[in-house]
């Protein structure tokens, strides 16, 4: 964003965005195949066995920082 801060109070301008678990490719058909992996989670530890649990969220991140 340089060139739009050229002419203004600002020295520098920076944008920044970051997703986490935006998209899983998978043939398994059930909501997610890493719920039920961790023990310390609540779920049963071994491949193979779902219990149904809630899958992982989809989560959004966006930051804008100034330099004045």
């Amino acid at each position: 964003f340089s060139k739009f801060v050229k002419n203004t109070v600002f020295k520098g301008l920076r944008c920044t965005f970051t997703g986490n678990n935006l998209f899983l490719l998978t043939k398994y058909t059930g909501a997610d195949p890493t719920s039920n992996a961790s023990i310390s989670a609540g779920g049963t530890g071994s491949a193979g066995i779902d219990n149904y649990a809630v899958p992982n969220t989809m989560s959004f991140n966006f930051g804008l920082t100034a330099t004045f």
